[in-house]
């Protein structure tokens, strides 16, 4: 075993190492960061690294995707065919999109107005604050319009048209 160790080491030594070995690449190269700018050494085999550490990967990824310009920037497949279409653009540049109000600003505006907590109040003080389907008493309730919130505008703050309902049978209604 010593023997077959002492001529690894000795071959080993023979080898012949940096600028002279026929594989030498080079060494280091220097490369600037895509986001803050500062140089960074790396080995031409790792010559595809485009930022000095993963603090600055991390950073810039969370950049790209909070932008929708950058977002599909280097991707394929089913990401980018859902970019080509429309479903990732935001605001006005969406297909779904509704008008400059927007139609879930507006809902999220009417649902934490006071006058609708109000009407959630007096929903849940009528039923006695029980769900109306199984009979739970207190715990996680919700207000639940009979008649669809969309589609009757006029009836969204009348007592009449809501029921108090646990969360559970609360999803059992969509």
């Amino acid at each position: 075993m010593k023997i077959y160790k002492e001529a690894r080491r000795q071959k080993q030594a023979n080898t012949i190492k940096g600028k002279g070995n026929p594989n030498w690449k080079g060494g280091q190269i220097t490369k600037l960061c895509v986001r803050c700018d500062s140089p960074f050494l790396v080995y031409p085999s790792g010559n595809h690294r485009t930022h000095c550490s993963l603090t600055c990967a991390n950073r810039d990824m969370a950049d790209e995707q909070r932008g929708v310009s950058n977002l599909m920037k280097g991707r394929s497949g089913i990401a980018n065919a859902l970019y080509r279409n429309g479903f990732m653009e935001r605001g006005s540049s969406n297909r779904n999109w509704v008008g400059d109000e927007g139609l879930t600003r507006r809902n999220a505006l009417i649902r934490g107005s006071i006058e609708f907590k109000e009407w959630r109040q007096s929903v849940f003080t009528r039923d006695d604050y029980t769900c109306q389907s199984c009979g739970q008493r207190g715990g996680d309730l919700e207000s639940h319009h009979i008649n669809p919130f969309a589609k009757y505008p006029k009836l969204r703050f009348e007592t009449s048209n809501g029921i108090t309902l646990c969360r559970a049978c609360h999803k059992l209604t969509f």
